[in-house]
């Protein structure tokens, strides 16, 4: 999942953390487990079907939204539920930053027909300046730090244009999503423990 992490506590919670102190440990664990992977799908769900489908962000691949998974799991002394993507790219369309050129003086950043309509990209620049007809091109070239493509008519198209770095603006599609669902999900605990002390 990535790298970022986003927590839920049950601060400011007394009367509830007090309940689910009363609980013995057993059913404790067994509660916190199925509350906490209830509350995961929850989030999951609410994210996938409203923060990546055009709510915060649009679907381009769909790569981003399929990749969204969650896991719950005991870490030392805490039960701990992990909400998130697997993509490399979420972090950054989370939190905002820059991307810079490494191997390379400049980003090269397609435009026009090296994109498909929901703005997937065709084919890299490397890839279209060895072979032009990828983009239907007789053959490419570069002025003014865009790479063009010559179509058969001898018509000059851009195709990708070069930058040495490009600033991604933050889009909080998870911590906003938790900020919602949050009083929801401790409805959740809450109802849970209510019912498990009602059993004892």
């Amino acid at each position: 999942m990535a790298d970022s992490e986003f927590v839920l506590t049950l601060e400011g919670q007394k009367e509830l953390l007090a309940k689910i102190e009363r609980l013995p440990s057993s059913v404790r664990e067994e509660v916190g487990q199925r509350t906490l992977l209830q509350g995961a799908i929850l989030l999951e769900g609410y994210i996938k079907g409203q923060k990546l489908s055009g709510q915060v962000l649009h679907v381009r691949s769909g790569r981003l939204r399929a990749s969204m998974a969650h896991q719950v799991a005991q870490e030392g002394q805490d039960l701990v539920a992990r909400i998130g993507p697997h993509v490399v790219y979420a972090r950054i369309l989370e939190l905002g930053g820059t991307i810079t050129a490494r191997n390379a003086r400049n980003l090269t950043i397609p435009v026009g027909p090296a994109l498909t309509p929901s703005g997937v990209p065709r084919y890299t620049a490397r890839d279209l300046i060895s072979n032009p007809s990828l983009g239907g091109f007789k053959r490419t070239f570069f002025r003014n730090k865009k790479l063009y493509g010559v179509t058969r008519g001898g018509r000059a198209v851009v195709v990708f244009v070069l930058k040495p770095s490009i600033t991604i603006k933050e889009y909080r599609y998870m911590r906003s999503s938790l900020a919602e669902k949050a009083q929801e999900i401790i409805a959740l605990i809450a109802a849970a423990v209510e019912r498990a002390l009602k059993r004892l």
